[in-house]
């Protein structure tokens, strides 16, 4: 189920479809944005909130109201969801480079292969404190629970949560038709090891087939991010 926490009650509620505009604004189209593509947007990343996440730490300036650990959050909207229900899209993996917390931080570019990165940072004169993050990612569209298209996310996951993401593309494989023909609710669970406990997302029931208006929505945005990142390379 995808529910939205609300921020002043901490109470969980389902998402209402999307507002339709009245006439006498739907006529005026997509007036004022024609110079808008792709790459003047950002794309919402889909974050599973942890123990140390500014935004479910308060005194930060980055806290968002009632967010908790094992929440997801929206990076745009701001908007909590204690489970998901996503298409999941398209799906690839790239090694961004940072320079480690303690040097200072800051992003330095990602590469495709483990083998540019690697090469990258062996060339670099702050290849000592430079690391390549594998990151795999999953391009969704997150929906209702009435399987109404809310937005396009990217979910990116890293660390102990590729463990799940080659499950999930697993899960996928193992069905017919294209990969975005099925939505998925995702939960988050919590895990633990000598060195902590921290938030994985799981998935814990059965995939259900797309609607017709959903699947086709994914399949349009299937087909403009295949060349939004054909056009990048």
């Amino acid at each position: 189920m995808t529910v939205k926490k609300k921020a002043s009650k901490k109470k969980a509620v389902a998402i209402a479809e999307e507002i339709k505009l009245p006439a006498y604004m739907a006529s005026a189209g997509n007036q004022g944005n024609e110079n808008i593509d792709a790459s003047d947007v950002a794309l919402p990343r889909l974050n599973l909130l942890q123990a140390l996440s500014p935004e479910a730490t308060k005194n930060n300036p980055k806290f968002v109201e009632g967010a908790e650990p094992g929440m997801f959050i929206n990076s745009v909207t701001k908007e909590l969801f204690d489970s998901v229900n996503v298409i999941n899209i398209y799906y690839n993996r790239e090694w961004p480079i940072f320079r480690k917390r303690e040097s200072g931080g800051g992003y330095l570019g990602k590469h495709n292969t483990s083998e540019e990165a690697r090469e990258f940072i062996e060339n670099h004169p702050e290849s000592n404190v430079l690391e390549a993050v594998e990151t795999a990612n999953h391009y969704c569209l997150l929906v209702s629970d009435k399987g109404v298209v809310l937005d396009k996310v990217l979910f990116g996951l890293t660390s102990t949560k590729l463990r799940f993401s080659r499950a999930w593309n697993s899960l996928i494989v193992g069905k017919e038709g294209a990969r975005f023909s099925y939505i998925w609710t995702i939960n988050s669970i919590s895990e633990s090891n000598k060195k902590g406990t921290w938030a994985s997302p799981a998935i814990t029931t059965k995939a259900v087939i797309a609607p017709q208006a959903a699947f086709e929505e994914a399949e349009r945005v299937y087909k403009g991010l295949m060349t939004t990142l054909a056009s990048s390379k």
